[in-house]
């Protein structure tokens, strides 16, 4: 079986899902090819920060997707112990975007395909794995060799991206280097029933344990991560669920009930932390984009931002490229170099946080949290927390990726999970 395309996107995920979506706007013949057999995925990226949502609006995108199952949160707080040391309010922070919000992933993903598959030029396949690049003899990507539903598939493409995550299969057959790439702790996830949430919003915690955060899942259910050390959660585990039971319980005393349930390891999901920058996202004919170019670790809940961000961008110098007829893509090299400030900086404040934070000993790590709310007033940090929430400037948006009221109505088909 044979597939011709122009774009092939290796992962439809956000990023590759959004990209997809911007080309088959423009009429360009876009194949994406998703490993997974479905849309679920688990705490990944539930939490977009405002330039996220900033990016959605510009796309025209926003009304559409507050259509689907979401929670907005416009505050959150810090705490040490039994002591508020920071309050985060959006509305003050942020008042162009008054506010964060909590998505499924599944729910984002199924709102954007539901979107892309209006166009005739847009074509998805599920349980599709790249297993090699078709190369030429100067050694330009000319498609992928994937399996689709256990048959060898060659497609062959104009220009293959690799949005398949921070495992990216497409970085690895591509031979791309990396900048650096860091790999300091684990974020460990659960979720638990919770019916005494009310008005919880985003709540931070510092305690000897770990570094915590909560998030309202469902109107009635909390997701929860912790941060450990690289190698502490398989000593944890090796401990039994008792000693990491009740270092949970002393930090959320309120859920004692609920986390007396956890009886064994099955609800945590352990994601690795890892930070990267690969040097240079394309090369004759293939573009890594989001986690596959510059993964971001979960401190501040920014890296599906990031990877959208660059999606964008990166949708408008590919039509660009085909209109102007350059077969070659070359003005894709560009595109690190125009995303490089904005996600370099975010790496390097999320590097200070994981210092602080996370490497820091306990006696350091406490006199930190006791200078947070004298540090939290300087204009140099208010500034420094705007730019991370929001981005250096607006990614800039070409007018014919704006959707109209037209297309996003004819394009709806309401999901809800």
């Amino acid at each position: 079986m044979n597939i011709n395309t122009t774009i092939c996107i290796v992962g439809g995920g956000p990023s590759g899902l959004l990209l997809g979506l911007l080309l088959a706007k423009q009429g360009i013949d876009v194949t994406v090819i998703e490993s997974n057999g479905n849309f679920e995925r688990q705490f990944r990226g539930e939490v977009l920060q405002p330039r996220f949502i900033q990016l959605i609006r510009q796309l025209n995108l926003d009304t559409y997707l507050e259509q689907y199952e979401l929670i907005k949160l416009s505050s959150g707080d810090v705490w040490s112990g039994n002591r508020k040391v920071l309050s985060i309010d959006y509305v003050t922070d942020t008042p162009e975007i008054p506010y964060a919000i909590r998505i499924k992933q599944s729910v984002l993903l199924q709102a954007l395909y539901n979107l892309a598959k209006k166009y005739s030029s847009f074509h998805f396949y599920f349980n599709a794995k790249a297993k090699a690049l078709i190369r030429s003899s100067d050694e330009t990507t000319k498609g992928v060799v994937a399996v689709i539903e256990q048959r060898e598939v060659t497609i062959t493409a104009d220009l293959v991206v690799g949005a398949d995550g921070r495992f990216s299969t497409i970085q690895r057959l591509g031979n791309f280097q990396y900048k650096y790439h860091t790999y300091d702790f684990d974020m460990i996830w659960f979720t638990i029933p919770a019916q005494e949430m009310h008005d919880f919003g985003i709540q931070f915690k510092v305690t000897p344990f770990s570094n915590m955060i909560a998030i309202p899942s469902t109107p009635t259910k909390l997701q929860i991560g912790f941060t450990l050390k690289k190698g502490e959660w398989e000593k944890y585990k090796e401990n039994g669920i008792v000693t990491l039971r009740n270092h949970l319980i002393e930090a959320y005393p309120f859920l004692k009930n609920e986390l007396m349930q956890l009886t064994n390891f099955r609800p945590f999901v352990p994601l690795q932390a890892k930070t990267f920058f690969v040097n240079q996202w394309y090369k004759k004919g293939c573009l890594l984009i989001g986690d596959a170019a510059h993964c971001s670790s979960p401190l501040g809940a920014v890296g599906l931002s990031l990877g959208v961000e660059t999606a964008t961008v990166a949708a408008g110098i590919i039509t660009e490229c085909l209109r102007n007829q350059d077969i070659e893509f070359k003005k894709l090299e560009s595109l690190t170099h125009i995303r490089s400030s904005d996600i370099l900086l975010v790496h390097h404040m999320q590097k200070m946080l994981t210092q602080l934070f996370i490497k820091n000993p306990p006696f350091l790590k406490k006199g930190v949290v006791g200078i947070i709310p004298i540090a939290s007033k300087t204009v140099f940090s208010k500034l420094a927390k705007r730019k991370f929430l929001l981005g250096l400037k607006k990614i800039p948006i070409q007018p014919n990726q704006i959707f109209t009221d037209n297309e996003i109505m004819k394009g709806s088909f309401y999901f809800t999970n």
